[in-house]
């Protein structure tokens, strides 16, 4: 059986270089989508939700390859920290997380628009 292209929605060079110690063939294609944080999601559920977003954008555009979104949170009890603004809401960030025990969470999604299949993930670390 033969893999379809890979795209990965995502112009982090941390992730691209993920991606390359299992595959040494893909492509990126970034998303431009909107994140979401709606404050009735868990942290977890916000990380899938964004990472579904941006791979559903870069799908529509390649329908016949596997896409793969991811997002990452941090988060604080159900608190979620996004992506900062700016320098000092990061600053404020590192100071509200700083001593306490909190989490990341890095949410996957993998589509295939062709088939409509799609499989969500997330994994935390503490």
């Amino acid at each position: 059986m033969r893999l379809p292209p890979v795209i990965l929605a995502s112009q982090s060079p941390r992730r691209q270089q993920l991606l390359r110690t299992v595959l040494r063939r893909f492509e990126v294609d970034v998303s431009h989508a909107d994140e979401i944080a709606p404050s009735w999601l868990t942290p977890g559920e916000t990380a899938q939700a964004n990472a579904w977003l941006k791979a559903r954008a870069v799908a529509a555009r390649h329908p016949k390859a596997l896409v793969i979104g991811s997002d990452t949170v941090v988060a604080l009890g159900r608190r979620s920290f996004g992506k900062p603004a700016d320098l000092a809401q990061a600053f404020g960030n590192l100071k509200t997380l700083s001593g306490k025990t909190h989490q990341v969470i890095t949410g996957v999604a993998l589509i295939q628009w062709s088939t409509r299949r799609c499989l969500l993930q997330a994994e935390s670390t503490d």
